[in-house]
């Protein structure tokens, strides 16, 4: 059904498949899809508003039940607001962006991310990077110290 469906209907039926999925608690049937949305949904032909909501609410949904992917998506989402005609995303999304990137454990370069004006408004980010960093790296120098 979903194949057949006509491309700016697409965002909507998977949107709301995703949703069903998550709510029945089988989001791990389509979570493969849901975290490769931004490449899939280059062709739907989606409108600017249409394609931030899709990203959002993916993210949301694999955010929800602690998937690792919900970073990569909350980060396209983020990146819709980069044109300086678009008003920007509420702060606790970019917070969450944020927080997401220091959860996860496929993100160690945190400058691409840092350079979405979205994230430069925050004015504590760079503190939680820091800690984030410094965190890590007293981790690294314990296990070195614990192998020896």
């Amino acid at each position: 059904m979903f194949n057949s469906t006509t491309k700016g209907l697409k965002a909507m039926v998977f949107k709301t498949l995703v949703k069903l999925c998550q709510e029945e608690g089988t989001l791990d049937i389509i979570v493969q899809k849901a975290r490769s949305v931004e490449k899939d949904s280059a062709d739907w032909d989606l409108s600017l508003e249409e394609k931030k909501d899709l990203l959002l609410s993916i993210a949301k949904s694999l955010d929800a039940e602690g998937d690792d992917g919900a970073f990569s998506v909350l980060h396209a989402y983020l990146r819709q607001f980069e044109n300086k005609d678009n008003l920007s995303p509420s702060e606790s999304d970019a917070r969450r962006c944020v927080i997401l990137a220091i959860k996860s454990r496929s993100v160690i370069n945190f400058e691409e991310l840092l350079d979405l004006k979205t994230i430069k408004s925050l004015k504590d980010v760079s503190i939680l990077f820091s800690i984030s960093t410094f965190i890590e790296t007293s981790v690294l120098i314990l296990k070195s110290i614990h192998a020896n």
